[in-house]
């Protein structure tokens, strides 16, 4: 699926496209050790990044991340539950959790980045505005 077909699924448009853009980004390089963590419900706006090194040179923005997502099952999620969404980012399912999982950050000074799991999940709810979502929040 290229940039394209996901913004047209996300239904972005140009000026919210133009906007995104304009939203701090971070691709944190530097080694980080976690040793410890918790499940936490976490302000999607206090999400700065990523810290995935191998992906830092192609991304500048949170579109260019977006352009980077490849698991289509995602963006077919929202196509044909957009109003579940939220929800199942929000309050997912043990069902849901238990088949993909809870997005997985990392706590630095500036906020989160995303760490393990749920690049596309995260990245999709940032990108939609959504306020909130249940994850991982490793600690170091």
């Amino acid at each position: 699926m290229n940039i394209d077909e996901k913004i047209k699924i996300l239904g972005l448009t140009p000026l919210v496209q133009e906007k995104i853009k304009m939203i701090d980004f971070i691709c944190y390089k530097d080694d980080l050790n976690p040793n410890n963590y918790s499940v936490d419900t976490i302000f999607l706006d206090d999400l700065v990044g990523t810290y995935r090194s191998h992906e830092c040179n192609l991304s500048t923005n949170w579109l260019t991340y977006l352009e980077q997502t490849r698991k289509g099952i995602f963006f077919e999620t929202y196509k044909n539950r957009n109003c579940d969404f939220e929800r199942f980012l929000l309050q997912p399912t043990q069902e849901e959790i238990d088949q993909y999982g809870l997005p997985e950050v990392v706590k630095i000074e500036k906020g989160y980045l995303i760490y393990e799991q749920g690049k596309h999940r995260l990245t999709i709810a940032k990108l939609l505005g959504i306020e909130a979502a249940k994850v991982i929040v490793h600690r170091y």
